[in-house]
């Protein structure tokens, strides 16, 4: 046990974490420790013509689920809540009428059905119009261009809807009632202008869409309402409970200890990320980055993601559909040849930061006949290692001089795991912190709630409180002349 308080006495929230393919639910006590944290999956319906779906009944089942689970794992830490919030998957689109009820599937990030929008977007503005207004560039991802698509394809639908929302404000709606989203939502969106800190009505009124659909903007650790009777019943807990407005899942930034300009963060989960915490909002000149609000006040999040890095990492394991054997032998004691391996693109569905091209598809280049399944297996981490590399490259050709990067605690600390670490180390030129964290995103979701109920005076308090790095691993390693030679072979062949 960390602390001296008895583990019986502590106050705790429920922090509900909806990603792309789970949802996972932890109680958490006011020292941030996870008392108990539950899992449960759900299914994505995709077809060819690129559409990605999720049924939003299906994400509150598994809250259901876990929240079921965790009266059978947490005991009477259940009955201790004082507050809950949720987070959830950014750049989804929920299409609600009037009551709150979806009015069909919800489109998520992967859906690329609103390709056709993305040229009326670089038509009717320009690329610097775009990111003024919204701090990122069209691409179908965007909540925005889908919302453009269907005036198109469904104009009925769009008619017929009263309120377009992210996942993780329809699963707040439907715990307390309310229409409202945090900064971090707002800018997923599309249509969002985070220097000014209001929706765009430019870009809503290029979408069909009127300010009034739009749902409120709030504090994240503003008390969204009240836990309501039914949700209370379904998850087992008590009624009236405080629900924070929370924040788009991004808000791991929090749980990784990004509490300073300078300090940048490696989300490595479906998609990829990397952020840079910077004190002033900056503008890309080349277009690569996106600029955010950051939940501490005067600070901002520069950045930029990949749609695919441990979806890649999946995707390959299951198209080779063999055992290659202990791929990462190739490095633990002594490196492969950079200029042999193949080159992974890890862009299946479209590139966005920095290079934004929705038509990018993944490819392995290079291929030889003495390359073995282990060899495509082994180049798929670095390809994915270096898209994230090149976001943290235009952060400095952008004047950005991030200092340390942060990442998660690995489930385990064996070799190939300290490999792994120095690999990407190496890739990003920078050393690696290890927070002591292996549910960052949750956790941050959590700092919202532990700071609307007063435990902390402000976000950066319970950051700096709560969140520590436990070591470090140097950019200067064994790796550094791979990922040199590697990294110059993906820029020149992804840049073709």
């Amino acid at each position: 046990m960390k602390h001296a308080q008895n583990i019986d006495q502590r106050l705790c929230v429920l922090a509900v974490d909806v990603g792309l393919t789970q949802v996972k639910v932890g109680i958490f006590d006011t020292f941030g420790e996870c008392l108990a944290l539950s899992r449960a999956a759900y299914p994505t319906f995709c077809d060819k013509t690129g559409r990605s779906e999720q049924n939003p009944d299906d994400w509150w089942q598994a809250i259901v689920a876990c929240s079921v689970n965790l009266r059978a794992l947490a005991g009477s830490a259940m009955d201790r809540l004082a507050g809950l919030t949720v987070t959830g998957h950014m750049h989804t689109l929920v299409l609600c009428d009037a009551q709150g009820a979806p009015l069909c599937p919800a489109r998520t990030l992967a859906d690329r059905s609103s390709d056709g929008s993305l040229e009326s977007a670089r038509s009717c503005f320009s690329q610097a119009e775009f990111q003024r207004m919204s701090g990122t560039l069209p691409d179908p991802s965007l909540p925005l261009l889908k919302c453009h698509s269907l005036r198109r394809q469904l104009p009925g639908l769009l008619q017929q809807s009263r309120y377009f929302l992210s996942c993780k404000d329809y699963l707040r709606m439907r715990l307390c009632g309310g229409y409202a989203t945090d900064s971090l939502d707002a800018c997923a969106f599309g249509a969002f202008d985070p220097a000014k800190g209001c929706w765009s009505e430019p870009l809503l009124e290029w979408a069909g869409l009127k300010l009034e659909q739009m749902p409120a903007l709030q504090q994240a650790t503003s008390e969204a309402g009240r836990l309501k009777p039914q949700p209370a019943r379904e998850l087992g807990i008590q009624e009236g409970l405080p629900v924070f407005t929370g924040a788009g899942d991004d808000v791991e930034v929090l749980g990784f200890g990004l509490f300073q300009p300078g300090l940048a963060v490696e989300h490595f989960g479906t998609t990829g990320s990397v952020l840079l915490a910077t004190a002033v909002p900056h503008t890309d000149a080349l277009g690569g980055l996106e600029t955010y609000p950051h939940l501490l006040p005067k600070q901002w999040l520069c950045g930029g993601s990949i749609n695919h890095a441990a979806s890649a990492l999946s995707w390959v394991d299951r198209v080779l559909r063999e055992d290659s054997g202990d791929y990462m032998s190739h490095g633990t004691g002594g490196c492969l040849d950079a200029e042999a391996l193949p080159v992974f693109v890890p862009h299946l569905t479209g590139s966005r930061s920095p290079r934004w091209n929705a038509a990018a598809r993944g490819q392995w280049e290079g291929l030889s006949l003495s390359h073995q399944a282990r060899d495509l297996r082994f180049a798929a981490r670095m390809g994915v290692a270096a898209a994230l590399a090149a976001i943290l490259s235009a952060m400095r050709s952008s004047q950005l001089a991030p200092r340390e990067i942060r990442v998660s605690r690995p489930a385990s600390m064996d070799a190939e795991e300290m490999t792994w670490l120095k690999q990407r180390a190496a890739f990003y030129r920078l050393p690696i912190a290890v927070v002591d964290q292996d549910e960052p995103t949750a956790l941050g979701a959590a700092l919202l709630a532990l700071v609307g109920l007063g435990v902390y005076p402000t976000v950066a308090a319970a950051v700096q409180t709560l969140v520590r790095t436990e070591f470090s691993v140097s950019s200067e390693n064994e790796w550094s002349s791979f990922s040199e030679v590697y990294t110059k072979r993906y820029q020149e062949f992804n840049h073709a």
